[in-house]
């Protein structure tokens, strides 16, 4: 914490125009991908069928924290470079390719979909502002919508019985949760039970510090 307030302080005094002639960007964003990959060797710290923290031994740090500064940094400098091709698809592509595979290794190296959320969410929203795409950006926001939206449908005609839900992604289970049918009679118990679960992490639903999650409600509701 200490560090991250010297550099706080610190940076605010940093040209970053110096920082452009230097390609500190291309560093930044690529120490983090390499930082992802480094999960991979023994340095990784796993826990909670996740692996997001390195440790170097002094200390240890949630490597997509680094990864989202350098998307950030990255975008940033492609925006300032290209300035006068901002119009074009091809440098969206382009920097929807940089955010899009720092996303993909943080879901398939890490396991943290809302660290890899965030990045996707953090480039979307940087071209959609500075770029002069938007035929492009609501198109393809379209798609991933129906995409989701669909995935969301097939586990609502397919809801997981109590028995099933231990055997299921964590992730599958907070969204059969959310869509379950829940009748007015039972509103106080959705929000104690249902609600916190949705904020809990890869843990079983027996497991979670409340004491009821989803699987009491679906055995309250079924049973």
């Amino acid at each position: 914490m200490i560090a991250g307030l010297i550099a706080c302080f610190g940076i605010q005094y940093v040209d970053y125009f110096v920082l452009y002639k230097w390609y500190i960007p291309w560093m930044v964003y690529f120490a983090g991908i390499v930082c992802v990959l480094l999960l991979l060797t023994p340095m990784g710290v796993s826990a909670n069928g996740a692996t997001r923290w390195l440790d170097l031994k002094v200390i240890q740090f949630q490597v997509a924290e680094l990864v989202k500064i350098g998307v950030i940094i990255f975008e940033a400098y492609m925006i300032q470079r290209f300035r006068t091709k901002l119009h074009k698809k091809f440098l969206v592509a382009y920097m929807w390719a940089a955010g899009g595979i720092a996303a993909i290794l943080l879901v398939i190296i890490s396991n943290d979909l809302s660290s890899a959320i965030v990045v996707a969410a953090i480039t979307y929203l940087l071209t959609l502002i500075y770029t002069k795409t938007w035929k492009l950006h609501f198109g393809a926001l379209g798609i991933v919508g129906a995409g989701v939206g669909a995935w969301v449908y097939s586990i609502a005609s397919n809801l997981p019985t109590s028995a099933e839900l231990d055997d299921m992604s964590f992730r599958v289970a907070r969204i059969a949760a959310w869509i379950a049918p829940c009748p007015p009679s039972y509103f106080f118990y959705f929000v104690f039970s249902v609600l916190p679960f949705l904020s809990c992490s890869s843990e079983s639903a027996s497991e979670h510090p409340f004491g009821f999650c989803c699987d009491s409600f679906y055995s309250h509701y079924y049973m």
